[in-house]
């Protein structure tokens, strides 16, 4: 008879079975996977080679980078490749100079050029199977990154590199070549074995904690005390921890490894990073820096570290992550990697601590999610061996967090220790970390209220005095030798204002900064931003990983965060994190202010977001008793508050999403100077209150990411301006026809407030957009909301499939042009109306009596 017990037992073994037999063909493929590469210049009369080396791909990063600035470089790979299925497929190459492919000794594409930037697709027959293959290729004059790249795929757009697993140097074995062709297949099947197993498990030991607990509301009888031991969820999520950070370590040492370790790293380093490779996406990769460590952060960490004698020297770097480069530098030899390995090893200690909160706030699932997500997150892991200390920050960031939780809940006089010193850690490691103690023990000192008040301030106080007392030496050192004890901060405030294009006067401080450097609307649109878009936007890289992970866990986070607000942990968490923000919400739009890694602390937070939401979602679709708690939650009339206030809280970031940005413009435009520097208006996700009437929704500009585009639907779109009336402006229009061959009479007729300003004659240019220069006169223009109106003229019909319609407007859209951008700027007072005729575009000038304004047109 097949039991529960038996049925879980048996899927348990195949799903390890499957798991070992992975592990054989890894290390199989470990030992035989890769192409010789033979390197020659001749750069001299005698032609010179290097030794030939075993490489896992065809790439120019494999290429010495001495021979490759040489010029005079010839690279040959050569080996076998096992084709997996036999059929019609595609290769394609991309290459600065010429490039030959060849398979089975016939040559399949050839690319041939000198030094130009060279595209070549072909479609060929090949049977499954060994196929000899060889790619020959001489680097252009002054190759750039990605000089030499080639893809396969069975169907146009689906384009993907030569797999390493099924390349090999010799001629390979049989078992090798089956174990090339199952490990795709083993991979999904021990997956999904392991996934099946583990519910199964689960059901199993579901009904035994259920035996439990009615046994033990019975009798208290040793028996069947025993046999609660059976479920044992915290030994489960230790075992899968040390999995998770024995995985983030390797994919962090591959990185490290690959970019940042000059000549040869340890034995042991190579084998763990030859392991790895077959244990993550073959397009995961890394690229190899020459010179990682030239002047930024990493250098002067390198710098004070070599020279610190004492940790609490006046310098204008904090002490805490110098101290870790030194010890990094201990550990290697000091050699300038050390500060790579010890920002590697706190970007491991990150996913540790990320489970320790994620599970203390809400169940060690939610830890354990969110830390396998920060664990494989690709620009984490890039960044975490930089050499930058912003993985330190992130760690104490989190250890505050859950030692405040602790202090919220227990009250305890150790929890308030515990939170003082990693306080004090997190000011020792980044300057501005009072932005963050300051609010969050003045929240302890209010809440709970259920706890005395004399209590409460009393736990409070001693965290405040155990941080003050391990920060205090270096503010006291800095104030006697520099009269600063801010000056690590109040330094930086140069590269804030240089970045911002401001001006920079000697002695300012951060107040300075920020006083002299915005306006109401400018300051309360980049608050916002700093807060939203800024950390939230640009997190999410899992696209080696699966193409929508991102995306998924995106909206799962933003559903989180908004449960926190009903939450006493996640509100707590909500006020970590916005006070962690404070300092980075002003500065981002300056060129030292915006990198990826400023915000790296804030990620934990989204992620435990994302996975608290997600296991929420799996235990209402695997517990009846969830479901019905839910059920009665929303039937309450609490619940449809809660939604009404969800709907307002989406009405309101709307608004301010939008609204701010228009607000932002009006403002700047009536304090530019006159002439004032130029204002602008681009498409993209924060136009709805400038796009008024009849635009197509903002689509990303082909070929330019992050660049987007507004269409116009059908001939005739509005767009609305806020001006100042009693002056003149200059609108600059980034302006594309709809078809690409247009007749001499088309036209695009320009209104402001119902008179017309100008009649343009759009130019089609496939590889940049059109740029349109109108002067407004000012009695055209009212005070407030102006309506800019674009009435198109146009021979060919707007949403004609022909041959004339250009190949970037998307199907279906009823079009006639598309608007990328508007500029506007105040005239001078003397400026009189112009009309210039560049000698590739031209205007239809507007006659005098419908307009006193003029166009002109640049590109």
């Amino acid at each position: 008879m097949l039991t529960q017990r038996r049925l879980a037992t048996g899927l348990l073994v195949g799903a390890t079975a499957l798991t070992l037999a992975l592990l054989v063909s890894a290390l199989l493929l470990t030992r035989a996977s890769g192409l010789s590469l033979d390197v020659e210049t001749s750069c001299r009369r005698e032609s010179r080679g290097l030794a030939p080396s075993v490489v896992d791909r065809i790439d120019a990063a494999a290429i010495p980078p001495a021979a490759l600035a040489s010029g005079c470089a010839q690279a040959r790979w050569s080996g076998f490749w096992a084709f997996p299925q036999g059929g019609a497929i595609a290769f394609k190459t991309i290459a600065d100079g010429p490039v030959r492919l060849s398979v089975d000794s016939q040559p399949i594409l050839e690319s041939a050029g000198t030094g130009e930037r060279l595209k070549r697709k072909i479609v060929t027959r090949m049977a499954a199977g060994l196929h000899a293959i060889a790619v020959e290729w001489t680097p252009g004059p002054a190759p750039r990154s990605g000089a030499l790249r080639i893809y396969w795929g069975r169907r146009p757009g689906a384009w993907r590199p030569l797999e390493a697993a099924l390349l090999f140097s010799t001629q390979p074995s049989p078992a090798v070549v089956l174990a090339a062709r199952a490990r795709p297949g083993l991979q999904r099947l021990a997956l999904i074995a392991w996934l099946i197993a583990l519910i199964a498990w689960g059901i199993r030991l579901r009904s035994r904690v259920r035996l439990c607990a009615r046994a033990l509301a019975a009798s208290a009888q040793r028996t069947r005390i025993y046999l609660c031991s059976g479920w044992r969820p915290r030994a489960l999520a230790t075992s899968a921890l040390a999995l998770i950070l024995l995985y983030g370590a390797a994919l962090r040492l591959e990185a490290l490894v690959s970019g940042y370790w000059p000549g040869a790293p340890p034995a042991w380093a190579q084998r763990v990073v030859s392991l790895v490779e077959h244990a993550r996406p073959t397009t995961l990769r890394w690229s190899h820096l020459d010179r990682p460590y030239a002047g930024g952060d990493p250098d002067a960490y390198l710098r004070y570290a070599r020279q610190m004698r004492n940790p609490y020297e006046p310098r204008v770097r904090e002490p805490m992550f110098v101290m870790a480069t030194k010890v990094g530098l201990w550990l290697t030899g000091n050699r300038d990697v050390g500060v790579s390995v010890a920002s590697g090893l706190f970007s491991v200690l990150a996913i540790a601590v990320t489970y320790l909160l994620g599970a203390f706030a809400f169940s060690r699932w939610v830890g354990l999610g969110a830390a396998l997500a920060l664990a494989i997150e690709q620009q984490a892991i890039a960044q975490g061996v930089a050499g930058f200390r912003d993985e330190a920050f992130a760690v104490f960031v989190m250890l505050t967090a859950w030692a405040a939780l602790r202090l919220y809940r227990r009250g305890a006089f150790c929890d308030a220790l515990l939170l003082g010193f990693v306080g004090g850690g997190a000011w020792l490691t980044r300057i501005t970390t009072p932005t963050l103690l300051l609010p969050l023990y003045l929240a302890l000192a209010v809440f709970p209220r259920s706890r005395p008040w004399r209590l409460r301030l009393q736990r409070v106080g001693v965290a405040a005095l155990v941080s003050i007392a391990l920060i205090a030496p270096f503010m006291v050192n800095c104030a006697i030798v520099y009269g600063d004890p801010f000056y690590s901060i109040n330094q930086h405030v140069v590269f804030y204002r240089v970045g911002s294009n401001l001006s920079y006067t000697h002695g300012m401080n951060v107040l300075d900064y920020l006083r002299s450097s915005f306006r109401p609307a400018q300051m309360a649109d980049t608050v916002f931003i700093g807060y939203t878009d800024y950390p939230f936007g640009r997190k999410w890289s899992y696209g080696d990983w699966s193409p929508h992970l991102g995306e998924i866990l995106a909206t799962l986070s933003i559903a989180g965060m908004a449960l926190w607000l009903l939450l006493p942990s996640g509100r707590l968490l909500l006020l970590v994190h916005a006070a962690t923000m404070f300092a980075f919400a002003f500065s981002y739009e300056a060129r030292e202010g915006g990198p990826w890694r400023l915000t790296f602390h804030a990620y934990p937070f989204y992620l435990i977001a994302a996975f608290l939401v997600a296991v929420w979602l799996v235990r209402w679709l695997v517990s009846r008793s969830a479901r019905r708690q839910l059920w009665e939650w929303l039937s309450l009339r609490r619940g449809l508050s809660h939604a009404a206030a969800a709907a307002a809280l989406v009405l309101v970031s709307w608004s301010l999403w939008h609204g701010l940005h228009y607000l932002r413009f009006a403002e700047a435009l009536r304090l530019a100077n006159d002439p004032g520097r130029p204002v602008g208006v681009f498409a993209g996700p924060r136009d709805a209150f400038f796009f008024a009437e009849n635009w197509h929704p903002a689509v990303e500009a082909p070929g330019w990411p992050d660049h987007f585009v507004r269409y116009s639907r059908g001939r005739v779109a509005t767009l609305r301006l806020p001006l100042s009336s009693g002056h003149g402006y200059v609108i600059t229009l980034g302006l594309d026809p709809a078809v690409a061959e247009l007749s001499p009479h088309d036209a695009l007729k320009v209104d402001l407030n119902g008179r017309r300003l100008a009649a343009l004659r759009l130019e089609w240019h496939p590889e940049k957009t059109g740029r349109y220069v109108i002067d407004v006169p000012a009695l055209f223009v009212v005070d407030g909301a102006n309506r800019l109106t674009l009435s198109a003229d146009l021979a060919a019909p707007a949403g004609a499939a022909s041959a004339a319609r250009s190949s970037r407007v998307p199907k279906g859209w009823d079009t006639a042009f598309a608007l990328s951008y508007v500029m506007v700027r105040p005239s001078a007072p003397t400026a009189a109306p112009i009309l210039e005729q560049p000698p590739r575009a031209s205007c239809v000038p507007v006659p005098p009596s419908l307009s006193p304004g003029s166009a002109r047109l640049g590109l």
